[in-house]
């Protein structure tokens, strides 16, 4: 179902870079991809200078077949005509082995860059502070930042990189023709160009900060969005729905607002451009016909003046473009910039010890823990108990009283805290986090589900379960007869979140998910809080025969969950 994406293995990643620039960014990618941008400007060369050439053919060929006393290489006027007529076709054809030459490689770039930029998104914000990603890198600021941000940015290294070298290239050999052709015609066409670039400068930096602006609001929308799907049911017991509706409804329209006008200055870019156009088109025929008649430029001469005015109407066009893409991409690299300057968690990144001692007789040896998020009051004041291999713990105690802190410190994910935890006999923080990861299954009491189908949900990408296996993981979660009743059954697709699931059945789906990882160590966060009591009766001695040799840290808000542990710590606040 998921494949992690190690993005190292997509060309361009910055090497030993401690900040990270767009400017830096762009080099290093063009750096690791230099030969497909060798090859990709050969090619845009050769279709710039195959389109210049046409025009020049035509008019030629114009003059040829009106004139019997011009000659191409000595021939005579059918020789000549039809050695034009061979060059029409070369020429096309390396026009179209060059477009296809920057399609393979400019064009393909952009896909590249953009699955390199979504892969740095997830490469660095999983190894975050998890007070950073709820305050500053929040779900709807990563979603942005890996969907909008990188296919804007991505344009950047291909696309908008083809429409620059023609503005450059073809532009360039445009011009020089033109010269070549007649040189008071083409400073005359040229001198109406001259306010050009600075009246689209001007719309390109306008449309930057609107197009800014709005990404920031589409960010906070994507982060609205996502609260309100996760609380869409304590919206229903609360009746808070309209609420929540209002507040999306506004901030939708204020980001309308701000793409409408960000949209409406890119649209002003279409009758700047026709009006140039048309200028450059009055200019061209009351020049070109006046040389005509005083004989200083023939008929094929004019026609290909023609032709490359014409021509000469992309890279104008592209100017306008090419800026607007600039300014948008550095504004959305600049966003991802922050994304991959944020600080890491070393405690997740670190290669620490990967193998326990497996002739300690404890599982955990816990001294005098303690642990405080601040203000003078401890969540753990001076804990501690041991747990043998095969034993089960069962935790209780009022909302407060530390039991989820205690479970994060269990698996690892809390490192501050001051006391002592070991680990089959090592100190917990000496294990590496992926480690502890696959070495620990926890058991949330907040389920967390994906958009696909209950099978996947249940094996999370392992290919190697069989239906028959993931439907015993459902009947030991007492989930199986409910899965059955479904239409689709296995197949049947969850919503995000497993919005239509009850907070009972999405909690012991996320058990038999559990048990999935056949775990040796089971942490268990008041994950039957939802259950009914006649059903987790019936999950609990499912659980009594499954958990037998494995060990088990349970923590419940009914005491009555716990009577199979052979223990039980009752917290106090």
């Amino acid at each position: 179902m998921f494949s992690y994406l190690n993005i190292k293995e997509v060309r361009g990643i910055p090497k030993n870079m401690d900040f990270w620039s767009p400017k830096k960014m762009i080099l290093s990618f063009v750096a690791n991809n230099k030969a497909l941008y060798f090859f990709g400007v050969i090619s845009m060369l050769t279709t710039a200078t195959m389109q210049v050439s046409l025009p020049q053919i035509i008019g030629k060929s114009v003059d040829v077949l009106k004139n019997d006393t011009i000659s191409i290489f000595g021939y005579g006027q059918k020789n000549s005509f039809l050695v034009l007529v061979i060059s029409y076709v070369v020429v096309n054809l390396l026009l179209t082995i060059g477009r296809f030459g920057w399609r393979v490689t400019l064009a393909r770039l952009t896909h590249l860059s953009n699955r390199w930029l979504r892969g740095i998104v997830w490469d660095k914000a999983r190894f975050f502070y998890r007070s950073r990603l709820d305050e500053k890198f929040t779900v709807g600021v990563l979603m942005n930042a890996s969907t909008s941000d990188a296919k804007t940015s991505s344009y950047l290294f291909g696309f908008t990189l083809v429409a620059a070298f023609d503005v450059v290239f073809l532009g360039a050999f445009t011009v020089i023709s033109m010269l070549l052709i007649s040189i008071p015609m083409t400073f005359g066409v040229l001198s109406i160009t001259f306010f050009l670039p600075l009246v689209v400068s001007r719309l390109a930096r306008a449309e930057g900060v609107r197009h800014s602006w709005a990404q920031a609001l589409l960010s906070k929308f994507n982060d609205e969005a996502s609260r309100a799907i996760a609380t869409i049911r304590l919206q229903r017991l609360t009746s808070t729905g309209n609420f929540w509706e209002r507040k999306l409804t506004d901030s939708a329209e204020a980001y309308r607002v701000k793409r409408f006008r960000a949209v409406l200055t890119s649209l002003r870019f279409f009758p700047v451009f026709g009006i140039f156009v048309t200028i450059l088109y009055a200019v061209l025929f009351a020049m070109g016909i006046y040389f005509v008649q005083t004989d200083s430029l023939t008929i094929g001469e004019f026609v290909a003046m023609q032709g490359l005015i014409f021509l000469m109407q992309d890279p104008l066009i592209e100017l306008g473009f090419v800026i607007s893409d600039i300014q948008k991409a550095v504004t959305s690299l600049q966003r991802l910039a922050d994304v991959y300057n944020e600080k890491q968690d070393s405690s997740l990144i670190e290669n620490k010890e990967q193998l326990v001692d497996k002739d300690t007789t404890y599982t955990y040896e816990v001294s005098g823990l303690t642990h405080s998020y601040g203000g003078g009051i401890n969540t753990l004041d001076n804990f501690s108990f041991n747990l043998k291999k095969g034993e089960r713990l069962g935790i209780v105690g009022p909302i407060g009283s530390g039991k989820t802190t205690l479970t994060n410190i269990l698996s690892g994910l809390t490192q501050n805290y001051s006391g002592t935890v070991k680990l089959h006999g090592k100190d917990i923080k000496s294990y590496g986090h992926e480690f502890l990861r696959n070495h620990i299954s926890v058991v949330s009491q907040k389920s967390f589900l994906f958009s696909d189908t209950v099978k996947n949900n249940v094996v999370l990408g392992n290919g190697n379960y069989s239906d028959v296996q993931v439907w015993y993981f459902l009947e030991l979660a007492g989930l199986k007869d409910e899965v059955q009743a479904f239409t689709d059954g296995l197949n049947t697709m969850l919503g995000e979140w497993g919005i239509n699931l009850s907070g009972g059945q999405k909690q012991r789906l996320t058990l038999a998910r559990a048990f999935a990882t056949n775990p040796k160590l089971l942490i268990m966060d008041d994950c039957l809080s939802a259950v009914d009591t006649v059903t987790e009766r019936k999950i609990l001695d499912n659980l009594n025969k499954f958990l037998e040799g494995r060990t088990v840290v349970w923590v419940a808000h009914r005491r009555s969950t716990l009577r199979y542990c052979d223990n039980i710590v009752e917290m106090q606040r």
